[in-house]
């Protein structure tokens, strides 16, 4: 995940003025936070983990800041809430999801929407799960509510993931979906039908990312569909695998809800050429197996398909054959496979264990260019050719974040394969860290530590400076008997016109900048991450 503070703004709260540093998660708005917040934050964190994995914290200033000052510490908070999400550990612990948690539903109290039902698809059709969500709940929670309605058992939860993804309205009937503070049901009067026999080899749903613990999903849909009115485009969630590793799926072929949620993903993955079948009677025997509605015998012949259980992204460009050379990329099994000018008659497969590291870029251009030309994703990765040859590979793609999570999943795969575990519902025992400030591995923190004990309550501070105690499940949630103290405050009344109307102008963004970065007429290239392969270690003269 990428984390970026691009913008400060100044609030009036009464006849107090301060500054509230805007938090984007891939591109997107996450929520608002004073210095004094972050502040706090970086106290519970240094306790509970230590010192040595954080960054130093901007210091606190006796004076009111002046512009270049908040620019400053603008750059120094960013860079310390991108070392801290790197960290393995805090990544993943209850107080780090339960702060970004707290944090977005207090940027949304004013909001009238609290609780709602909402639509989440199996696949890329029709087809939809309909659960009824708070605005308190995470994402961890409201997969639960998904399993559970499905019958999908526990133990085979985290092979699965809810994913945000953007489509056309015009494909669906009937589209419901979140904007500002009401759910509609749309009807769409337009033939679908002629739609899609005009695009049927384009993608129906374009994934964006994965939804994450520290997100409400109902929060996350209202923000990413307020600016619909401006495009042909909503957002809605999809359940998929969460794994890139092929051999998972023999885990779940016992349990009949699992299997079903493969079965869908693999029709819609073949439907729309995501696997390739180039054998006209393969295809036509998985029709028929398809219409006799028997999934395992459906699966068995998929999973001999080129691409399967592959994340195809959409086309984009890359620095292999030729500069900004048209490609397809799909990533999985360990490796990531590069196809110039789309074609699946040549194709470039790098493994993961040969990648050293990798990096992700943003570029800008001047305010004067085009829309189209200001921002722009890079996924770089150091790919080891032989035992004295390394080289950089260059992606330019719109879901370059995407890809990175994707290489660090299939690190973090390989590693539970080394440890001899099943899947990330045990957990690694190893603490690993991808920011390139820090050594890797880290020490393991026991979860049996003292500072540990008091793991599902953490201090929470709002904007106003009032304080609360949230009670945390094992999955971050923050608990219903709480949820409405941060919505409503007692001690104070907390109502902030100019950050309520600022929700207005909000908008996915795809830079980690200030406008104070951008200069006419010239490109500006800022690296925002470097993630070092822990895996690459393991390369032997077998490997070459």
């Amino acid at each position: 995940m990428h984390f970026s503070i691009p913008e400060t703004r100044e609030v009036k709260n009464g006849f107090k003025t301060f500054i509230v540093y805007d938090i984007y998660i891939n591109g997107t708005f996450h929520c608002s936070l004073r210095y004094n917040q972050l502040y706090q934050f970086h106290i519970q964190l240094k306790k509970t983990f230590g010192g040595e994995t954080l960054s130093e914290f901007p210091p606190k200033k006796l004076f009111p800041l002046r512009p270049n000052q908040i620019e400053e510490r603008r750059l120094q908070l960013e860079k310390y809430i991108q070392i801290a999400s790197q960290d393995s550990q805090i990544f993943s612990s209850d107080l780090f999801n339960g702060f970004l948690l707290a944090a977005q539903q207090e940027f949304h109290q004013n909001d009238s929407i609290k609780k709602d039902n909402i639509e989440v698809f199996r696949d890329d059709s029709s087809e939809t799960i309909n659960v009824s969500i708070d605005a308190w709940e995470n994402t961890q929670s409201v997969l639960r509510k998904i399993s559970q309605k499905i019958k999908l058992p526990i133990e085979y939860q985290s092979y699965f993931a809810l994913y945000l993804v953007k489509h056309h309205r015009n494909l669906l009937r009937i589209c419901h979906y979140l904007d500002g503070d009401h759910l509609f049901n749309e009807k769409n009067n337009e033939d679908s039908e002629s739609y899609h026999s005009n695009n049927e080899k384009k993608e129906k749903f374009l994934l964006i990312r994965k939804l994450q613990n520290f997100e409400s999903p109902l929060l996350t849909l209202k923000t990413m569909n307020r600016k619909k009115y401006r495009s042909n485009m909503i957002y809605s969630i999809i359940l998929q695998k969460s794994y890139l590793d092929l051999r998972y799926d023999e885990d779940l072929f016992d349990d009949p809800a699992a299997l079903n949620l493969i079965y869908l993903q693999t029709i819609s993955d073949i439907k729309h050429r995501r696997i390739i079948i180039t054998d006209s009677e393969i295809e036509n025997r998985l029709k028929i197996i398809q219409t006799q509605s028997n999934p395992l015998k459906y699966l068995e012949l998929a999973r001999k398909q080129k691409f399967y259980g592959y994340l195809c992204f959409e086309d984009c460009q890359c620095d292999l054959v030729a500069k900004k050379t048209d490609c397809r990329i799909y990533a999985g099994n360990q490796e990531l496979i590069i196809c110039p000018n789309n074609s699946i008659n040549e194709e470039f497969v790098f493994r993961v264990i040969r990648i050293k590291c990798w990096r992700l870029t943003t570029s800008a251009f001047g305010n004067d260019c085009a829309p189209e030309k200001k921002a722009r994703f890079e996924l770089s990765f150091e790919y080891l050719i032989n035992k004295e040859c390394l080289k950089w590979i260059i992606i330019y793609s719109n879901q370059a974040v995407l890809m990175s999570d994707c290489l660090q999943n299939m690190v973090e795969e390989t590693l539970l394969k080394r440890e001899g575990k099943k899947f990330r519902s045990e957990g690694l025992s190893l603490r690993y860290n991808t920011s390139p400030n820090s050594n890797f591995p880290l020490p393991l923190i026991s979860v049996n530590n003292e500072r540990f004990f008091d793991k599902n309550l953490i201090s929470y501070f709002r904007q106003d400076g009032s304080h609360l105690t949230l009670s945390l499940t094992a999955t971050s949630s923050i608990s219903s008997a709480n949820s409405s103290q941060i919505f409503t405050s007692d001690q104070s009344e907390f109502e902030c016109d100019s950050m309520k109307s600022k929700f207005d102008d909000l908008k996915p963004i795809e830079l980690n900048r200030s406008d104070s970065d951008c200069f006419n007429g010239r490109e500006k290239f800022q690296e925002i991450a470097l993630v070092s392969n822990g895996v690459f270690d393991e390369i032997g003269d077998d490997d070459l």
